[in-house]
């Protein structure tokens, strides 16, 4: 199964996201079954716009957004 690994370090979040969806649509050749995204605490104010813009653009059969990962 193919699988592509996209990171961007961009502080402004339509920036990191551009890099990010581009790099997979790139290197995947065609729409992803599945999108995992992580997210830093620095984006969070344009967490919903960065959610719809790679749903949008991605078009994943399934698409899991995490904003936090606690540790125990």
């Amino acid at each position: 199964m193919p699988f592509v690994s996209a990171l961007s370090r961009h502080p402004e979040t339509p920036v990191a996201v551009g890099e990010v969806v581009g790099r997979v649509l790139e290197d995947l050749h065609g729409e992803p079954d599945l999108v995992v995204c992580f997210v830093s605490p620095a984006h969070l104010a344009a967490l919903d716009q960065a959610a719809a813009t790679i749903q949008t653009l991605l078009n994943p059969a399934v698409f899991a957004f995490l904003d936090r990962l606690e540790r125990r």
